[in-house]
């Protein structure tokens, strides 16, 4: 191999990711691996990566399938995030972000999600694990694209995928999952990053798996309403609204993103 395998970054159901080093260059990289026969996910994420290029969305280095003790691996190379998850920036901000931070960090996302769904490509599992932080927080970036897709053949309920605990309703009801869906991800890890909790099952909101909405009395309490006014929009069922980087993050970007819930 013309790089090294470092210590592991993380790890998945399907996959691990490690850092790695390239020998020519010295440039480090992280390196997503599964075994050939498990990867299905992982070559999905190649062809999807490959297409795509956005300061958003992390970077793709490549692919190779390597034989290492007597193992065939399938390699998903990446841009490296030293700065792990917004889980891991939760845990170093002592449980929560602080809330200009949360916006800065919101609206990049909402860029991500704005230039996948121009693109007509849903991600499908946005959460706080799957977005990874830049050097000191300095910015952040969407990541694990396993589970994306375009939206024209993603309304068969066979097709969905993701984590049940951030799936929007119609999603978990088996209905469809799109933009959406994502946009409702998004307003999961908005609460995670203010509270340190992920949002949580509300008792009678109705019998389908990751029914989710804040538990608690009413949204979680930001300084700045439009904050909550933002939450309010994302958790919003049964009508057509718009969020945008203006609510999201006092910041203004150049398009909405228009869901239905």
């Amino acid at each position: 191999m013309s790089w090294s395998r470092g210590h592991e970054l993380g790890h998945g159901a399907t996959a691990t990711v490690y850092l790695a080093t390239d020998h020519r260059s010295g440039e480090r990289f992280a390196v997503k691996s599964a075994g050939v026969s498990q990867s299905e996910f992982l070559q999905r994420e190649q062809r999807i990566l490959s297409s795509l290029s956005s300061p958003y969305v992390i970077g793709y280095r490549g692919w190779e399938i390597t034989k290492e003790e007597g193992r065939i691996v399938y390699n998903l190379k990446l841009e490296y995030m030293p700065g792990g998850t917004i889980v891991d920036e939760i845990r170093r901000g002592g449980g929560r972000i602080e809330e200009s931070t949360i916006g800065f960090y919101t609206w990049q996302v909402v860029k991500a999600l704005e230039y996948l769904h121009s693109n007509g490509l849903a991600h499908c599992d946005v959460k706080g694990r799957n977005i990874l932080v830049g050097p000191d927080g300095s910015d952040v970036k969407l990541a694990d694209f396993g589970c994306a897709k375009r939206v024209e053949s993603s309304s068969s309920p066979g097709s969905i995928g993701g984590t049940p605990m951030f799936m929007a309703p119609e999603t978990a009801r088996g209905e469809e999952q799109g933009f959406a869906g994502d946009v409702w991800g998004l307003g999961c890890a908005v609460i995670e990053m203010a509270t340190g909790e992920s949002s949580r099952r509300r008792p009678g909101f109705g019998n389908f798996p990751g029914g989710l909405l804040w538990s608690g009395p009413g949204f979680p309490r930001l300084d700045v309403g439009a904050r909550k006014g933002f939450l309010g929009q994302v958790f919003e069922d049964g009508s057509e609204t718009e969020v945008d980087g203006e609510s999201a993050a006092e910041a203004s970007v150049p398009r909405r993103i228009r869901i239905r819930r």
